[in-house]
């Protein structure tokens, strides 16, 4: 049976809001590839989607040996093996590209891919000072897809800021956006960071725990019942963080059989252990597996598998690791009070999960499944406004029905900058377009 009521006007507007989006927000030059052409021209290179944002040319037009060295570099990341290939080596090819090509229309877009790549792959401070960088030479960009790689790479900048506790930068920061329309998805970075930022001032307390709530991923691996994980849930920050020691004596407090230790490079990093990173900031690391360490993180939410350059790239050398009542290992040393005292984190914990905005996620609102009429909704843990619409369905009298459903989310963080694959627009999905996303450090 039908439902055509207002079907042919409405689903005939779809398909010209689907026709204009395209233009508007996705590569239209050549079909978004997988495979790259021998020698391939700036369109086929720019089409070829293997990064985390499509690449795109910026002021001017690149020559052939950029070019050709671009088709290089994008070959090796093809030849990745899916899901576990180590990614890592190939962030230092795009730093050689940038040095042996540093004016290249290609590098605002190949150094926001390495920002982001940065970020996923636990090398922080990197990522911090990639985005900043990226952000300063595409901040004047008016094209539309040229700014939208620079409105991702100011969000990303903010919101990792955010998560590491930064308010002096994010201040800044903001000052400067005053005047600037932030669009697409980086609307909720930008908006995220800012919530994040208010609570930094207004509950300096709670705002900045990530020690204890990284405790508290470590009080979970040890079997023995320990009835005092509380202590972690109640422990309090200052706008500073909290200290290496001040999360000794709650690890002491709550029976965590924790003691303070410093690593030398390379020496075996016993399990259970809270982590110090240089951009300081605390955060539990509580297995390893196909070379990966598993990274427990309250203020990232999804867990981390990253590699052990990661690692020797960015952790302090601070540590508390598990007290087996023997001597410390080898390639470690004692830490005392005064210097505990002096070693520092802080990152914001988000009471929400940002992800959840999908159509099975918990949501209120008006009911229907938006044949008829485009119906609202709010997902709860995200208070993000949803809007459901199905213009056209058909139920078969065998199998399953075919209806087009378009879902708007506001608060959608999961959507490129710049379209790569048929779209509605920023904020929108539809059924019939699903992707899988090869992210080796989740697992």
């Amino acid at each position: 049976m039908t439902n055509l009521q207002n079907t042919p006007v409405r689903f005939l507007c779809f398909i010209l809001f689907f026709c204009v989006t395209q233009s508007l927000f996705s590569l239209d030059e050549l079909p978004l590839t997988r495979t790259l052409p021998e020698n391939p021209t700036t369109a086929q290179l720019a089409a070829f989607r293997i990064l985390p944002e499509p690449l795109w040319p910026v002021n001017g037009t690149p020559t052939a040996a950029e070019n050709a060295d671009l088709e290089d570099l994008l070959r090796d990341f093809a030849g990745l093996p899916p899901f576990t290939g180590n990614v890592v080596p190939l962030l230092q090819s795009i730093e050689d590209y940038l040095t042996a090509h540093p004016d290249s229309p290609w590098n605002p877009s190949l150094r926001l891919n390495l920002g982001l790549l940065y970020y996923r792959e636990g090398f922080f401070t990197r990522a911090l000072n990639t985005l900043e960088s990226c952000w300063g030479c595409m901040e004047p960009q008016t094209h539309p897809r040229a700014k939208a790689l620079a409105d991702r790479a100011i969000g990303e900048f903010l919101l990792l800021n955010s998560k590491l506790g930064r308010f002096e930068v994010m201040e800044t920061v903001f000052d400067d956006l005053v005047d600037r329309s932030i669009g697409g998805v980086a609307t909720e970075f930008v908006s995220g960071a800012r919530m994040g930022l208010h609570a930094m001032h207004a509950q300096p307390e709670i705002a900045f725990r990530c020690g204890p709530m990284a405790l508290d991923r470590i009080y979970t691996h040890f079997d023995a019942e320990r009835p005092n994980r509380q202590i972690l849930l109640e422990a309090e920050s200052t706008q500073q963080g909290t200290s290496l020691w001040q999360n000794s004596q709650w690890a002491d407090q709550a029976d965590i059989p924790l003691r303070l230790a410093q690593r030398s490079t390379g020496a075996d990093i016993p399990m259970p252990a809270l982590v110090h990173w240089n951009s300081g900031h605390f955060a539990a690391i509580t297995d390893f597996r196909d070379g990966r360490f598993h990274v427990e993180d309250a203020t990232f939410h999804d867990a981390m598998w990253i590699t052990l350059e990661a690692i020797e790239d960015e952790a302090s050398g601070y540590f508390l690791i598990p007290d087996d009542g023997n001597p410390l290992p080898t390639g470690w040393s004692a830490v005392d009070q005064t210097t505990a005292e002096g070693v520092w984190g802080r990152g914001y914990v988000y009471g929400y999960d940002e992800d959840e905005t999908g159509p099975c996620d918990d949501q209120v609102g008006c009911g229907g499944d938006g044949r008829g009429m485009a119906v609202w909704n709010v997902h709860l843990m995200a208070v993000s406004l949803n809007l459901t619409d199905t213009p056209i369905a058909y139920s078969n009298p065998v199998g399953p029905k075919i209806a087009f459903t378009a879902r708007y989310n506001q608060r959608d963080v999961n959507q490129p900058s710049v379209f790569a694959y048929p779209n509605l627009g920023p904020k929108w999905t539809f059924d019939w377009v699903s992707a899988i996303i090869d992210n080796p450090n989740q697992q």
